[in-house]
């Protein structure tokens, strides 16, 4: 029936046969077509197929799909007991569920359809596979990693639509490169869409697995039941460590996922390394529901996006930190909804070792604490906005996300209620976290320390008689192995008394870095670069040193450029919260943050901003003579300030103990540089001063081109009638008082 008018074919039926296509329609009048009409296609029962689920297929099928392009599976169960191989151009379509591929082969990394281009620089071209049902062995046999039902690998315009695939033991699909470790093989144009992929009993690996891909497009599936908990989850985006393989313009969209027990994510992209000769890029995770409602065996993430192993590798095989230069990712997570356990385990979603990521609209709701990096990763370039996180409370001490180290991030227009750990008094909704790697730090007990020649633990200190040159060292583990990573700063702080000698601060294990000697008692803060083979945190005291150590930490966190831009917190019923805290090792560079528009109905704020509308940062005014400067002792200090742009409003009290040197006016710091002006007029402001010797009130001049220390000065004056005139800095003590505004330089 070659070129036959759609006006010419019989009236449809109604309802349509299962034989007959969906219906054509024109001119308002439905026509039916058989495929045969349509398609030159194989019945594969002309083959010598039987169908009845006893009967083994295998060859029958392979003969119909050699000698045909488009193999048709009539209602039946078909039994496979090794793989099928496909061909170009091949169209393998059925009935839908009721024509069954009852796999029972035992081949690694085949499948019932199975795909293997033979090179690293050949396709096989046009694969479609469509309304057939794939059943595997999980339920009798168990799991088996690398037993897949659909195994394609190197495949260029591939269409897997409107199939059944159930009880696998290793994947349901299988988008990979080759069926031997080592083998290359790439995959171009892959759609996978309107899928039912059921693991049944959990008992498999993946839903869904992509080795090696560039234009995989995941769309509109239902996943459930898939997945146990050793293994990824239901759609695992995870090559090898093979540097050919390629992962580019990956598309995960409109998923439903439902009660998939992995132990990584639903939907999880991890890269093993970063040196990929084609770098991955182009990834977008959109509209997907994804929904975990029991607690056993889901220790595991909504969404997971890994840019290389962190700290799950052997230390010979990590990678260091993202950096600047590290080319862009370019990550979008959309749309999505992820719902967990209310109080764990499990977190919506988890990105370490990232850059050029977007998480914008999504509702997240359980489950604990999200991240954004971890020890040893770094993220540049975020965009949280946009998102609603719901009853994240995980258990004590929690928070809705947790940040790691981070440059240039936006936190914007999110809504966080109820959120925060369900006991304890450090959580709430954000947490720039100090990630602590330090055990035992306060010597409480005389575990994981070890001490050197003339060393003790005991009564919460580690104590050094003189002697012997020795070290007190501790292991610092950090996920599998223990490491510190190569290029990491990390702050370290201790507290020292002494009565003799001096000690240094140091990593040890390759090549010993050295700290501060320190040779005065007293509590320290330092930061220390690890290099290659360092392992251990040590402290070396001379031989001449007495004394002790005490309350240890070494911790990673850093972040800059960070905006804190219009959120809203809502804190938990009945639940003090801290709504953004910093952790003591987490070191922020306020100069560049940003906290705006925030509406902050309950709790503590400790995000630390030089540019904001509600944080009120300190600062340390001294008092300097406009003649000479000087110096004196101080009673009290206190200066607090706000920083919106660049316009800086402050308030301070200086007071000074009698004998300040200095001479002329009194000039006080401003917390920064001023904006000059011209011909460098000053700025009147609010001022006052006691134990001075002066006629009528006083006033304040910010003067820009006077300076105390680095930045601008407040000059005080004394206002008689039709007059002003300086205040100079008395014998005896006095105290200054000012408040104002002005333009930052």
């Amino acid at each position: 029936m070659a070129n036959v008018k759609i006006s010419q074919l019989p009236d449809a039926s109604q309802p349509l046969t299962g034989a007959e296509l969906l219906p054509l329609v024109q001119n308002g009048i439905t026509k039916k077509a058989f495929i045969s009409s349509l398609t030159p296609f194989a019945n594969v029962r002309s083959y010598g197929a039987v169908g009845d689920g006893v009967a083994d297929d295998t060859a029958a099928i392979q003969n119909a799909v050699n000698a045909n392009d488009a193999v048709y599976f009539p209602s039946g169960t078909y039994k496979v007991s090794s793989a099928v191989s496909l061909k170009n151009n091949s169209t393998m379509f059925g009935e839908g569920a009721s024509s069954v591929i009852l796999y029972t082969g035992t081949a690694a990394t085949q499948g019932a359809f199975y795909v293997n281009s033979g090179s690293a620089s050949a396709y096989v071209d046009n694969v479609t596979i469509q309304d057939l049902k794939f059943v595997g062995q999980s339920v009798t046999a168990g799991f088996s990693e690398f037993i897949h039902l659909i195994s394609m690998n190197g495949v260029r315009n591939c269409l897997i639509e409107r199939c059944v695939v159930e009880a696998f033991r290793g994947d349901g699909i299988y988008i990979g490169s080759g069926d031997i470790a080592g083998q290359e093989r790439h995959n171009v144009n892959v759609i996978i869409r309107d899928n039912y992929i059921d693991g049944v009993n959990w008992q498999n690996r993946n839903g869904i697995s992509v080795i090696d891909g560039t234009g995989v497009f995941i769309e509109s599936n239902y996943i459930t039941r898939a997945s146990q908990a050793s293994m990824p989850g239901a759609i695992d985006i995870e090559p090898d460590s093979n540097l050919f393989h390629i992962v580019r313009n990956i598309s995960i969209r409109n998923n439903r996922i439902y009660d998939c027990r992995g132990g990584v994510a639903e939907i999880g992209v991890l890269f093993p390394v970063q040196t990929y000769t084609n770098g991955p890029n182009g990834f977008l995770i959109e509209g997907n529901y994804i929904d975990k409602p029991s607690a056993a065996s889901n220790n595991a993430y909504g969404i997971f996006f890994q840019y290389g192993g962190p700290f799950n590798v052997p230390v010979a095989n990590r990678i260091p930190p993202i950096t600047d230069a590290t080319p862009n990712l370019g990550i979008r997570i959309l749309n999505n909804y992820v719902r967990l356990p209310s109080t764990g385990p499990g977190r919506c979603f988890v990105v370490w070792n990232v850059n050029d990521i977007t998480i914008s609209n999504n509702e997240f709701i359980g489950g604990t604490t999200s991240l954004i990096g971890y020890p040893n990763t770094y993220v540049y370039d975020l965009s949280l906005t946009d998102n609603s996180f719901n009853n994240v409370n995980g258990a004590t001490d929690n928070y809705a996300v947790s940040i790691y180290g981070a440059a240039r991030v936006a936190v914007d227009r999110n809504t966080f209620k109820n959120c925060g750990g369900t006991s304890g008094a450090a959580r709430g909704a954000i947490e720039f976290n100090g990630a602590q790697l330090v055990s035992n730090g306060t010597f409480a007990t005389t575990a994981d320390w070890t001490t050197g020649t003339g060393w003790s633990i005991a009564a919460g200190v580690a104590t050094k008689t003189a002697g012997t040159a020795s070290l007190l060292s501790q292991l610092i583990g950090l996920g599998v192995g223990a490491d510190l990573y190569v290029g990491e700063t990390y702050q370290l702080t201790y507290t020292i008394t002494r009565t003799a000698g001096s000690i240094t601060p140091q990593f040890t294990g390759g090549t010993t870095v050295n700290g501060t000697t320190r040779s005065a008692a007293g509590t320290y803060t330092e930061t220390i670069t690890a290099v290659t083979g360092n392992v251990n945190l040590a402290f070396s005291a001379d031989s001449a040193f007495a004394g002790t150590v005490d309350n240890v930490t070494l911790s990673l966190g850093l972040s800059n450029n960070v905006a804190l831009r219009n959120n809203v917190f809502l804190s938990p019923a009945g639940g003090f919260t801290q709504q953004a805290v910093r952790d003591s090792g987490h070191t922020f560079s306020p100069a560049t943050n940003q906290f705006f528009g925030n509406i902050i109905l309950d709790g503590a704020n400790q995000f630390q901003s030089l540019y904001s509308d509600t944080i009120e940062t300190t600062w340390t005014p001294v008092v300097e003579g406009g003649g000479s400067a000087g110096s004196g002792t101080y009673t009290l200090q206190f200066g607090r300030y706000r920083r919106i742009g660049r316009l800086v409003f402050f308030r301070l009290k200086v007071a000074v103990s009698a004998g300040h040197t200095g001479t002329g006016v009194i000039e006080v710091s401003l917390p920064t540089a001023v904006q000059a002006e011209l011909n460098n007029e000053e700025t009147a402001c609010s001022a006052s001063a006691d134990g001075v010797s002066s006629t009528g009130g006083h006033i304040g001049w910010i003067n820009p081109a006077a300076t105390v220390g680095t930045n601008g000065c407040v000059r005080i004056y004394q206002t008689a009638t039709g007059t002003t005139a300086t205040v100079t800095i008395p014998a005896g003590a006095f105290t200054v008082y000012a408040a104002g505004y002005y333009v930052a330089g």
